[in-house]
């Protein structure tokens, strides 16, 4: 297990891009707090417990410069912010990822996006590195340079990206107390479930020379400094290299409760209980829309003309919908036969065409199914 210490660039950053893309701005400390702890404690602190003292600084230092809520509060989580157990490249919790760049790439499934990284940053001589969180609502992920791959290392952030499930101004991310204006932000776009913003670091760098020299980089030997600077030179190259990609955030937030497994890859049955993939069903269509209904239940059963005629109407579009009774499994998983013969009967008076499917334990413990019908 790798001991990794981190000088964090922005440490109250995370708690002001949480509070301003979530509308609450400074009066709703407790959020941008709960954001700013977030990511000082994934954010690969110190296994033997170490504090972060550049983070801690830079946070200080923020929050002297004004009295946002969201940066004090964020200064408060840095300063004392040790943790053990903090993920390592490579590792995985629920909502939290660390991975290493591979063959100029780093990719981030968990965060909806990879990087491909420009020529200018594959040196052999120092290794880069992502880690960050998902939320319900947020996601953030650095990107930083390490100083080595030894027991003990320290990193320092390259760039610094938000994510939001709704659309955000630059003007609403930018921070007069920590000096970041919009025109060292960059939209990234959207992957249709998260709306990405990213900091420029060159521009941001210029703009706080002094925090940099005196507190960030203060005990980078001059080589590895020099190194550091050249790197956040090319930050429009790096962000220039992002690929937005297919995410779910109910498949991220969950798929460690079942061992792991995700969505797409969920058993169900047919009606003649053969075992599919619920991913082969879903990957035929453009739009797929999963109805969780049960053969005891009234207002599934009279909803169920409705949908039918929805997915007549929109089919050849490429929309569908698979309908996954949720009662015919017992508590062990075993298949009770005369419940496939109520749900066919329930078919034939409704007159639906759509697929309908048996869902298994695994997907109903996936979904956290309680209430029928769930869409």
């Amino acid at each position: 297990m790798k001991k990794i210490k981190k000088a964090c660039m922005i440490a109250a950053a995370a708690a002001v891009l949480a509070a301003a893309v979530s509308g609450c701005g400074a009066k709703q400390g407790g959020q941008a707090q709960g954001a700013a702890q977030a990511q000082t404690e994934n954010a690969a602190q110190s296994e033997n417990g170490a504090k972060q003292e550049q983070a801690s600084a830079n946070a200080g230092n923020n929050a002297a410069a004004g009295g946002d809520a969201a940066v004090n509060a964020a200064a408060a989580n840095a300063d004392g912010a040790a943790a053990e157990g903090s993920l390592k490249p490579g590792e995985e919790n629920l909502g939290e990822f660390a991975v290493w760049a591979e063959d100029g790439v780093i990719d981030m499934p968990q965060f909806g996006m990879r990087i491909v990284l420009p020529e200018s940053m594959r040196g052999s001589d120092y290794r880069i590195g992502a880690v960050g969180y998902v939320e319900e609502s947020f996601a953030y992920a650095n990107i930083y340079l390490a100083d080595g791959d030894n027991e003990e290392y320290t990193y320092w952030d390259i760039t610094e990206i938000m994510a939001h499930r709704s659309p955000f101004e630059m003007s609403e991310v930018a921070s007069e107390t920590m000096n970041l204006t919009p025109e060292m932000l960059v939209d990234l776009g959207s992957n249709g479930t998260l709306y990405y913003a990213a900091v420029l670091f060159d521009k941001f760098k210029e703009a706080n020379s002094e925090l940099f020299e005196s507190v960030i980089t203060a005990e980078m030997p001059e080589e590895q400094k020099n190194t550091y600077y050249e790197l956040i030179s090319h930050s429009e190259e790096l962000l220039a290299g992002v690929e937005l990609t297919d995410l779910t955030l109910p498949e991220m937030m969950q798929a460690a409760r079942v061992g792991g497994s995700t969505l797409m890859e969920m058993p169900v049955f047919d009606l003649s209980e053969k075992e599919v993939r619920l991913g082969d069903m879903i990957a035929q269509n453009k739009v797929t829309m999963l109805n969780f209904w049960g053969t005891f239940c009234g207002p599934c059963i009279r909803e169920m003309p409705d949908l039918g005629e929805l997915e007549r109407e929109y089919k050849d579009r490429g929309f569908e919908i698979l309908g996954l009774t949720s009662d015919i499994v017992d508590g062990s998983g075993a298949i009770q036969k005369a419940l496939v013969e109520d749900a066919e009967g329930i078919i034939a008076d409704t007159k639906i065409t759509y697929p309908v499917l048996i869902t298994s334990r695994e997907l109903l413990e996936y979904g956290e199914i309680t209430v029928l019908p769930t869409t």
